[in-house]
């Protein structure tokens, strides 16, 4: 797999990673279960610290295009959308970081579940 990184970009080299990486995906150049280079392979590679490779590597977890395996590797996932219990904690981690009281997401997810939705409402009794 080849990317190529702009280091003078204003686009973070992270992103630039995991931007080529979705990419490849969405071309089908890359596959469902194919492996990637492993995070010191692709950082040798592209000349960055493993660190950014790792934290593109995350972000495309958290986007569902990738998935990791303890001792085994990252692998493509394909191009659907993350399962729902990450895609939650990452809106929470998302309002937590953008300084949202956690008791105030607590009391709105209750309120969310406490009310009926369309479905549950029209569905027979």
């Amino acid at each position: 797999m080849r990317l190529t990184i702009h280091p003078g970009s204003p686009t973070p080299v992270f992103q630039q990673i995991c931007t080529g990486i979705a990419e490849r995906i969405r071309t089908g150049e890359l596959v469902p279960g194919q492996r990637l280079p492993t995070i010191r392979e692709l950082a040798v590679q592209l000349v960055v610290n493993p660190n950014t490779v790792a934290r593109a590597y995350r972000k495309l977890e958290q986007e569902g295009l990738v998935a990791s395996v303890v001792g085994r590797g990252t692998f493509v996932a394909g191009t659907g959308s993350p399962p729902p219990g990450r895609r939650l904690a990452s809106v929470i981690a998302d309002l937590l970081a953008q300084g949202t009281d956690p008791e105030a997401i607590l009391r709105q997810v209750r309120e969310i579940l406490s009310t009926p939705s369309e479905e549950a409402a029209d569905a027979p009794r």
